[in-house]
This record gives structure tokens, sequence and C-alpha cells, in this order.
């Protein structure tokens, strides 16, 4: 008897469509409701860029030391699937160092602008202590980034910065810091 294996069954090897085609199996993947579902979820080999930037968790419950006894043997889905015939393992390790070393940058960046954003709330501080003026609901703070000088509105309940004539408005001190490293660009 002939088969033709384009049919299937499909023997995915990226390590993302290896750990989605088990999941699918716990799912009764037929219905509606469970369809949608399986759309919903989303597998990835490293970390793309629109989700480099957010927030990475850790589930605790689902730790190997938490879940795994010891004792018994375990592998890495990568190392497997490597091994099966996944020709990437090489360029997304590359892709994964450069998106740490930019990540580090990042957050250098983010440090240095933190910084620089207490300096200028603690020249408030003294300004305002030495002059004894009225207190206003707006106070300016004056910034200087390699020479060229940044006026922000301090205000309790929004931020409003003027950048060489382009006010944005934001909602916290720390957006609008960075606000202004997106409209500063360190050049």
């Amino acid at each position: 008897m002939n088969t033709n294996p384009s049919r299937g069954p499909y023997h995915f090897q990226a390590p993302s469509r290896t750990f989605w085609c088990p999941v699918r199996g716990m799912l009764p993947h037929k219905t509606n409701r469970d369809q949608a579902a399986l759309e919903r979820l989303k597998v990835l080999d490293a970390i793309p860029p629109p989700y480099d930037k957010k927030k990475q968790v850790v589930v605790p419950t689902a730790l190997k030391d938490v879940r795994v006894k010891p004792t018994k043997k375990f592998a890495y889905l990568g190392h497997l699937t490597y091994e099966v015939g996944w020709k990437y393992q090489a360029i997304t390790a590359t892709l994964e160092e450069k998106r740490k070393e930019k990540a580090k940058m990042h957050c250098w960046k983010k440090k240095q602008l933190l910084r620089l954003w207490k300096k200028a709330e603690k020249n408030i501080e003294k300004k305002s202590a030495s002059s004894q003026r009225s207190s206003r609901p707006t106070d300016s703070l004056f910034m200087i980034l390699n020479d060229k000088t940044v006026d922000i509105e301090v205000s309790k309940c929004f931020q409003t910065l003027n950048f060489f004539g382009k006010r944005v408005i934001t909602s916290t001190a720390s957006t609008a810091v960075s606000t202004l490293m997106i409209n500063f660009s360190w050049q």
C-alpha cells in the first residue's frame, strides 16, 4: 500500500512546534473553544523583537528543581530537536547573545537617565528651599545633557516635556525620562 508523507504525520523539528504538538494533544482541539485557545497560544523560539522589551517572568511551580526529582534524568528541548534535525540552534544562540547585549546597553542607559533625573530633582529641592517661593502645582527642571538644555515641567498629576519645541505629556516621571531618551536618542 502506498502512502503520501505530505498528508502527515508531521514531525516538527523546531523546539516551539515540538512543544506545541503535545499541548494540542492535551486539548480536545476539534471543538471551537479549544481551537480558539490554541490560536491564542504563542510558542516561539528564543525571544523575538516584539517580546524582548516585555517584562520576563518565571513561573516558580514549573521550575525543574520543584517538579523533577534530583535523581531523574532530564533533557533540554533545544538539544533534542537539534539531534532530530533542527538546523537553527547556532543562529538562535547568536541572535540571543545580540539581544542580551542590546538589553544590557538599554539597562545602562536607563540607569544613567535615572541618575540624572535624581540629580535634577535634588537641584530643584535646593532651588526651591533657597528661593522660598510659593508652592505652585508645577515646577520647572532644567537638565543639561551633552551640552543641550531640556526643560521639564513637573506636576503632581502629569509630566510635560518641552524638548526643543516638542511638547510631550506623560503620566509618570519614569515615562517622562524614557520619552526624553526616545526624543534625545543619545546623539
